[in-house]
């Protein structure tokens, strides 16, 4: 059997798709990074609880990933990845319009 070549278009769509959710994600990582400040004095945490608010995003990013990893095998990749990247997208943006906190 022949295989299937995707066309040229069909490559530089999903190119695409995947370069924007590396960038979001880096940029996700680097945001909790900026916002560790604020959130510290929202939260009354000192720097030694600011660190673990810290390690627990990255560990709880770490640990969605092996989950997400297993369902996509079980439910097909294509799905999941673009379900992960709408919910990852409508988070961000109901974050984006949050009111600021007062202060």
């Amino acid at each position: 059997m022949a295989a299937t070549i995707p066309t040229l278009g069909y490559a530089w769509r999903t190119l695409s798709v995947v370069s924007l959710a590396s960038v979001l994600t880096g940029l996700g990582g680097s945001a909790i990074n900026v916002a560790l400040p604020e959130i510290a004095r929202n939260t009354g945490a000192d720097a030694t609880a600011a660190s673990w608010i810290l390690l627990g995003y990255q560990l709880t990013t770490t640990v969605l990933m092996v989950v997400f990893g297993r369902l996509a095998d079980l439910f097909g990749r294509r799905r999941m990845y673009l379900l992960g990247l709408a919910t990852y997208t409508g988070a961000a943006l109901l974050a984006g319009l949050a009111p600021p906190t007062p202060g």
